[in-house]
């Protein structure tokens, strides 16, 4: 992936000096399957385990063209990043479930080459800027609801700027001389660590003062119990639609 984003970067300066000039701006959004992936969690057997989750993006798209078959797509996007995870409480043949959800929210940059006419099948690559604009957990144990919440603000426990590769394909259809229509596929994976790293002695006065999320505590705790740190990797992947309008 990163010698992808390397490729795509110097063909954007080789393309330039053929520059086009046409811009065409839109609005686009996405049904994403989102993952927080960390060794911590999937080491943990039994008690602990992933569960699928979706999340969503929304925003606006800039696109300026190098030449006929090549042009620079800046997307800003607000997303939400989830990830779900089923807990189990006691022995295996009676343990009590519980659900617990981390909901993140961030400001996507991507700033993507891409390779396609405008009309018909293209092909995107590039780095991602993120930035975080929220993190809140919620924690459900049907059996012991006094101490479940929801939407808890868990936000100093992610790092708030994140650098991703992302990768897509699909195809652009002109709906008229100036509409089109975008859809395609995109897949992100954050090359940097989504999750705070905490001493032993700070992750024990978090917890004391009820200020640890279940996500913390789940990346610093190895599967024999010991506290050991592993960092978190944001990915995801889904449908991306888009509305474009073409200004010259």
């Amino acid at each position: 992936m990163k010698k992808l984003i390397l490729v795509a970067a110097l063909a954007a300066i080789t393309f330039g000096a053929q520059a086009q000039g046409e811009i065409t701006i839109g609005l686009k959004g996405a049904f994403n399957y989102t993952g927080l992936f960390n060794n911590n969690v999937s080491d943990q057997g039994y008690e602990l385990d992933y569960a699928p989750t979706t999340g969503g993006s929304f925003g606006a798209s800039f696109n300026y063209r190098l030449a006929e078959k090549s042009s620079i797509d800046v997307n800003i996007l607000i997303s939400g990043q989830n990830q779900k995870y089923d807990l189990k409480f006691g022995s295996e043949a009676s343990a009590l479930p519980a659900t617990v959800e981390t909901n993140l929210k961030y400001i996507d940059i991507p700033v993507l080459f891409k390779l396609g006419s405008g009309n018909g099948a293209y092909f995107e690559v590039g780095p991602q800027l993120s930035f975080l604009s929220s993190a809140k957990e919620t924690f459900d144990f049907p059996t012991a609801t006094a101490g479940n919440y929801s939407d808890k603000d868990f936000k100093n426990d992610f790092k708030g700027f994140g650098l991703s590769g992302v990768l897509g394909f699909g195809a652009d259809f002109e709906l008229n001389e100036q509409l089109g229509l975008t859809a395609g596929l995109r897949l992100g994976y954050m090359f940097t660590d989504a999750t705070v790293e905490y001493t032993a002695a700070e992750a024990t006065a978090l917890d004391e003062n009820d200020n640890l999320s279940f996500n913390a505590a789940f990346n610093h705790t190895n599967k024999k119990g010991d506290f050991e740190y592993q960092k978190t990797m944001r990915a995801w992947a889904g449908l991306n639609i888009g509305l474009t309008y073409r200004l010259k």
